[in-house]
């Protein structure tokens, strides 16, 4: 913490634990600093400068106030967010009571996995009644005090599972995902893309299914899958060859007008851009049937 930093203790009731991560943990996923079960009165207030960790406040009742970078808004019960705390950030009581949940936690996949999950990092998701943070809670107290040799292991495996648990209602699981405005214009697009991803697709064309405007579009687009129509399709369409090539008994140029792309070349080099091998050496590397007589010779 830095000479500015400040905070005043929970008033009501406070329950804490910390883990001692051996250097390893850091090579990690994800990795838990400590974790706790506050309950706090309208003096509560935390403010700090930076901090080499993140950190999870899921709300049970009362509200908390949070400040992180430019951002300010409310978490009120029953939704969850995580504050990036290299950045300035304050939260505090926003009345008379607040009850909530806390964990600090990082790792090497921690800030490209919240970077996935639409509004999570620096706002509010609201969170299903199916979603029990007491339930998770008591799992990483029970994980937590069993001290050997696996335990960072099994932290850095249920931490994983409770932010998997969170993105699957964050974009599109039970109940999650319904704050994102159009979301089932978007996955009803996403739908007939995946129908018809062998035929000549454009952007006008998708805009026009999904009834938005090609800007709206491609940013609603962008919101609820992570990537652009365009990146979607692509990969929609490698995914599908790779089935292709892995089958056998289909040319190369057959494959790529198969899967929507207008020649062999342009489709060899895409597989390329994202393979970083041509379809006959993905063919050749994975292929486990028998070996195959008919060659394109386009590797």
């Amino acid at each position: 913490m830095g000479a500015s930093d400040r905070s005043v203790p929970p008033g009501i009731r406070s329950e804490g634990y910390a883990v001692t991560n051996r250097a390893i943990a850091c090579g990690m996923p994800f990795y838990v600093h400590s974790y706790g079960h506050y309950v706090c009165d309208s003096r509560y207030y935390v403010r700090r400068t930076y901090l080499a960790e993140h950190l999870m406040l899921y709300t049970v009742r009362g509200a908390g106030r949070i400040r992180t970078g430019a951002e300010e808004y409310l978490l009120p019960p029953g939704h969850l967010s995580v504050l990036d705390c290299r950045l300035p950030h304050c939260y505090a009581s926003s009345g008379a009571e607040w009850e909530f949940y806390w964990i600090h936690f990082d790792g090497q996949a921690a800030g490209l996995f919240l970077a996935l999950i639409p509004g999570l990092a620096g706002g509010a998701v609201p969170l299903s009644d199916g979603f029990s943070m007491p339930e998770w809670y008591g799992k990483l107290v029970q994980t937590g005090r069993c001290m050997d040799r696996h335990t960072e292991l099994r932290l850095s495996g249920l931490m994983h599972a409770l932010l998997e648990a969170v993105a699957a209602q964050a974009v599109g699981g039970d109940g999650g995902g319904a704050g994102i405005p159009h979301r089932a214009d978007i996955l009803r697009t996403v739908q007939y893309m995946e129908a018809h991803y062998g035929e000549a697709l454009d952007i006008r064309t998708l805009s026009r299914l999904s009834r938005l405007s090609r800007y709206y579009f491609i940013r609603r687009f962008r919101e609820v899958t992570g990537e652009t129509p365009y990146r979607y399709l692509t990969r929609l369409r490698i995914n599908r060859s790779k089935e292709l090539l892995l089958a056998g008994g289909m040319r190369v140029s057959e494959i790529a007008q198969t899967v929507g792309f207008p020649d062999s070349k342009s489709y060899i080099a895409c597989f390329r851009n994202y393979q970083e091998m041509t379809p006959l050496q993905y063919r050749k590397r994975f292929f486990c049937g028998e070996t195959e007589r008919r060659q394109d010779g386009t590797d």
